[in-house]
């Protein structure tokens, strides 16, 4: 369908979706292709989307009818006041892993240097959450898969966190040895 407005395409995604959170999904999705905010979505209701915005917003909501998580639709989540770029390489961080964040980040000095270590980071998530918290950590972040490992340090290099470091492997065979951490964290699924 031609000549589709913003407003037409948030109120076509609303009936498609299905939930208890479809309008904010909707919003979201509708935001995410046309670069508007929320406010935006509202003041430019009547504005025409182009042919490839009206298809890459219905393939979206088609994606999200089918069960995909709005996390990996957008590529982000935020997770503890950092926007993460998430994939299917990477589970989505849940929002109690920040109590862990909290948690370890008691557990080591504002200001002196320290070491930290993440066992199976995934997007880097905790990783990330203790480097920018703790600037004078050494953080260093280890996961068995190369495609996750891959989205944490593309994580690490956006955020300018310049004091991680990334090992591959599976727990505790990707540190080296005689290494020694003042915290290890770790949240499996």
């Amino acid at each position: 369908m031609s000549g589709q407005s913003v407003g037409g395409a948030l109120r076509a995604a609303i009936v498609s979706l299905s939930g208890q959170e479809v309008r904010r999904e909707a919003e979201l999705l509708v935001s995410h292709v046309t670069g508007l905010s929320r406010a935006g979505l509202i003041a430019h209701s009547d504005r025409l989307l182009d042919e490839t915005e009206r298809v890459a917003i219905q393939t979206l909501v088609d994606r999200r009818r089918l069960g995909e998580p709005i996390a990996y639709l957008l590529g982000q989540r935020d997770f503890f006041g950092l926007v993460l770029e998430v994939s299917p390489a990477v589970l989505i961080p849940r929002p109690e892993t920040e109590l862990l964040v909290e948690t370890a980040l008691e557990r080591l000095p504002h200001d002196q240097p320290c070491a930290a270590l993440d066992l199976g980071t995934g997007s880097g998530a905790i990783a990330l959450a203790i480097a920018s918290h703790r600037p004078q950590a050494d953080v260093l972040a280890t996961d068995a898969s190369s495609d996750a490992l891959a989205v944490a340090q593309s994580n690490a290099r956006r955020l300018g966190l310049n004091n991680m470091r990334f090992a591959p492997g599976s727990w505790f065979d990707a540190v080296p040895e005689n290494a020694a951490f003042d915290l290890i964290a770790s949240n499996p699924p």
